[in-house]
């Protein structure tokens, strides 16, 4: 499956928290918010940082779980 970040993450300013990733922006379930914690916590970055200065293996990790080989960051 291909992912488009840009429509995944359309606004680079949101952080996280404030719905950057579009498809769960609106979501009241906990699942979203608990997974990204949990993924925080081991890659070590915030949900309260935008987007667009999250480290690439942060991005990399949320978009297509898993990093890139070779992914700088982290």
């Amino acid at each position: 499956m291909k992912v488009d970040p840009d429509l995944v993450a359309p606004d680079g300013r949101l952080t996280l928290r404030r719905g950057a990733i579009a498809p769960w922006a609106k979501s009241t379930s906990p699942y979203y918010v608990q997974t990204l914690e949990a993924l925080g916590r081991h890659y070590k970055f915030r949900l309260d940082t935008p987007w667009a200065e999250l480290p690439v293996k942060a991005r990399e990790v949320i978009l297509y779980a898993r990093a890139r080989r070779g992914a700088h960051g982290l």
